[in-house]
């Protein structure tokens, strides 16, 4: 529930929860439980009472932030739980299931029950030495956008996973007829991710610097139509994991909307062949005839460049005057486009297109992507401001 944080979420009891070992501190049996709301018991458990301290602990170890998974430890989600505790510690972070409607069961599953359905280890960075998995049925009412927290008792560690889930119980009703404007955004529906990508620690000369990142994590970018990726550190950028939905902004011509609807990519002068679509995927290791020395051996043998150079490639979609009636645009695109409104956080404010990559390490050092256009700040300010309520409008018809 994107309009609720971790915090407001236990306070009003609307979390699904699943207890799953039956050896925790927890009173409730195993099961699925709706109208859920958890409890701390780090304290007890002589660990860490919220993220901070977490996170405190981790930088003086390692020093780097951590990660909880899909999100940093300081996400908005996280909410108070990120912060100093207060004068009567209210901001303990729950971290087992306090009350609850149970409403199924739990199934445990082995590794090898798990890879027999498809689950493969080598998506992950390092092995942990047990390997298990729980389901349960998907509950009627668990559908939409989702963020899954599993936490130890004593919160020295913890993953949060974003998803979505769609309602199989529901026919698809006969769609009604959508301007082409909605239907771009149910076309390629918005993931959770790109609601969380990640925003710049730092801007030093127009370069947005990210100072904590991960691989597999959705990168914001400055709003402009291309721009360049830069690893440092010696780190590679193996794959562009998914290109962003939901893209659209407004240019010169009455009535008429311009969608990134495809992107190209280059990497040190060389223009990677073809178009490529949202939710596409691209692994540069599958251009190395073309790439040739601009490709690099990385971590555990994997290819990959340290930086390239992402752009959006204009379409366009008309209503009234500038079409001819069925959506296509009678007149071509802008030679001199404005930046691209887009949300790319979950603030509601319209920022640029972001970008999911993976490196060839997990953490792979500050990462530094940076304009190559550079447009007249009020109409930066004027094209945002319009897309912020373009954006709203599309994800209120996504809840209903």
């Amino acid at each position: 529930d994107r309009e609720r944080n971790y915090e407001q979420a236990h306070q009003t009891s609307s979390l699904y929860a699943v207890r799953f070992s039956p050896n925790n501190d927890g009173s409730l049996g195993i099961g699925v439980y709706e109208n859920a709301s958890g409890r701390s018991v780090s304290r007890q458990n002589a660990g860490f009472g919220n993220l901070l301290s977490y996170n405190n602990q981790i930088f003086r170890e390692v020093g780097q932030d951590s990660w909880m998974g899909s999100l940093p430890w300081n996400s908005p989600y996280f909410g108070r739980y990120s912060e100093p505790f207060d004068e009567n510690e209210t901001n303990l972070m729950p971290n087992i299931i306090n009350s609850g409607d149970r409403v199924g069961d739990v199934v445990m599953h082995t590794r090898e029950e798990l890879e027999a359905q498809g689950f493969n280890i080598s998506n992950f960075f390092q092995e942990g030495e047990q390997i298990f998995g729980f389901s349960f049925d998907r509950p009627p009412g668990f559908v939409g956008d989702f963020i899954a927290t599993i936490l130890q008792e004593c919160l020295n560690d913890g993953i949060s996973l974003l998803g979505i889930f769609s309602d199989p119980s529901e026919p698809e009703p006969e769609p009604e007829p959508e301007p082409p404007l909605i239907q771009l955004f149910e076309d390629c529906p918005i993931s959770p991710g790109q609601r969380y990508a990640l925003q710049p620690s730092r801007i030093e000369d127009g370069v947005k610097i990210i100072d904590n990142p991960i691989s597999g994590a959705w990168y914001d970018p400055p709003p402009y139509q291309d721009y360049k990726i830069q690893a440092s550190n010696g780190a590679l950028i193996t794959e562009i994991v998914s290109f962003p939905c939901g893209l659209i902004a407004q240019f010169m011509y009455p009535d008429t909307w311009y969608t990134f609807q495809k992107f190209s990519v280059t990497v040190e002068g060389i223009r990677l062949p073809g178009e490529f679509n949202p939710n596409e995927s691209i692994r540069f290791e599958n251009f190395q005839d073309l790439l040739q020395g601009r490709l690099r051996i990385g971590e555990n043998g994997k290819l990959g460049v340290p930086e390239f150079t992402i752009e959006g490639v204009l379409s366009s979609v008309c209503f009234g005057s500038s079409g001819n009636g069925n959506g296509v645009c009678d007149l071509p695109p802008p030679t001199n486009p404005a930046p691209i409104p887009y949300l790319c956080d979950n603030s509601g404010e319209a920022q640029s297109f972001c970008v999911q990559l993976s490196f060839d390490r997990e953490r792979p050092g500050p990462i530094r992507i940076g304009p190559k256009p550079v447009p007249e700040p009020a109409t930066i300010l004027g094209t945002i401001a319009f897309g912020g309520i373009l954006m709203k409008v599309a994800r209120s018809r996504r809840r209903s």
